[in-house]
């Protein structure tokens, strides 16, 4: 199989240019037994950073343009028979650039592969979209060979567009910390035995055991600081959860991400200044900027919990929440389109969207609970690379 990838990598640094880049490393790791692919790439960036992406400008018609070109140009040369592509988030920007591309590549390719990492765009074509927008992206985008997609509510965009064929293919990442059970469970299991005695009359002696200035519980938002994102929600739900505990124990927010734009930005600063998010005078959320590398993984470390409350509406499956999950570290998110699928049943971090009172709650739960490292097991079951790239290869060959 001959396959052109005309999807962009790493910069700027988001869940899908990183699948993007795992996905070109699988494809040149041929493996025993199995067909090969011999794979061109067209790293179709057009976005600056996290502020660009879906943005309108002229200068990204001509980017695309570009692409396109050296796409046919590829295709020509060495007889390439699959185009594999990222389909739309539901945006009208962004969807006008698919028409271009389609318009452009598709009659030079026997077949032609959708992965969607984003999610909505069906319900947004049903919803929201011009009629005579549905019917040029019906024209242009409809019956590809094959749909991949992250779950099982993500096959309404696939049968929105009539895909022949249609396989969910879970994100999976490389894991970030091969040695957890000697470098993390131990710190896991002590803060955890320390948090649950924080506000009783042990606390004390446990404090003198301890070389760290505790009590804090730790939470971590680490993603785009936007607000379908959750952040807001997140700063809610501290402010809350923090009114209602007694004695030293606090609850302490560490934000990592860019800012969607500088009114989002300005809003954030002005309510980190307020009574509310501050404790004797010291602040209760610290904002870190982006975070990545070593700095990163420290903070994975370090926090004793996740909180991604998001409603974004091209939210598909954050690579955070698969991160979390390698380093072992609980989660709170929202029951928001696919995300309740990765999770097991029952699983108490999961509450409604824009509810910071429920954030808020299950903060509290989590800091009265036994630590349990089954999140470091769904990870391992779930979602590797090594799943990842046998899933995503099989799928492709089956086209």
């Amino acid at each position: 199989m001959k396959l052109l990838v005309f999807a962009h990598k790493p910069p700027p640094q988001h869940g899908q240019s990183y699948m993007v880049q795992l996905f070109l490393e699988a494809l040149a790791k041929p493996e025993p037994g199995r067909e090969s692919i011999q794979f061109y790439h067209v790293d179709s960036r057009v976005s600056t950073g996290a502020e660009d992406v879906g943005s309108m400008r002229f200068a990204k018609i001509f980017l695309i343009l570009k692409y396109c070109f050296q796409a046919i140009l590829l295709r020509l040369r060495h007889g390439i028979t699959h185009f594999y592509y990222v389909p739309a988030n539901p945006s009208r920007a962004a969807l006008y650039r698919d028409w271009i591309v389609m318009a452009l590549c598709r009659p030079f390719f026997k077949k032609l592969i959708f992965h969607w990492h984003a999610s909505g765009l069906g319900d947004w074509l049903e919803t929201e979209a011009k009629p005579w927008e549905r019917r040029i992206t019906q024209f242009l985008l409809s019956k590809p060979e094959a749909s991949l997609v992250l779950s099982e509510f993500n096959r309404r965009d696939a049968e929105q567009l009539q895909s022949h064929k249609t396989f969910i293919v879970p994100n999976g990442i490389p894991d970030p910390c091969p040695d957890f059970d000697k470098e993390v469970l131990p710190g896991r299991l002590a803060q955890s035995e320390f948090l649950r005695h924080s506000n009783s009359h042990e606390a004390s002696q446990i404090v003198k055991n301890r070389t760290t200035e505790p009590p804090v519980f730790r939470v971590l938002y680490l993603s785009l600081c936007h607000r379908p994102k959750g952040l807001f929600d997140t700063l809610d739900a501290i402010a809350r959860a923090n009114q209602k505990l007694s004695g030293p124990l606090r609850i302490e927010l560490s934000v990592a991400g860019a800012f969607w734009n500088e009114e989002e930005k300005g809003e954030f600063e002005q309510r980190l200044g307020q009574p509310d998010l501050t404790r004797n005078g010291e602040p209760l959320v610290k904002y870190l900027g982006f975070a990545s590398g070593e700095t990163k993984r420290t903070l994975f470390i370090e926090s004793d919990c996740l909180c991604f409350p998001t409603w974004y509406p091209a939210e598909g499956l954050p690579i955070v929440l698969i991160e979390a999950m390698a380093f072992g570290l609980p989660v709170i998110t929202t029951r928001w389109r696919a995300i309740p699928e990765f999770f097991p049943k029952g699983y108490g971090g999961i509450v409604e969207p824009k509810r910071p009172d429920l954030i808020a709650a299950a903060l509290q739960q989590f800091m009265g609970e036994h630590y349990d490292p089954w999140m470091r097991h769904h990870y391992l079951r779930h979602y590797t690379l090594k799943a990842f790239s046998g899933c995503i290869k099989e799928a492709i060959l089956a086209t």
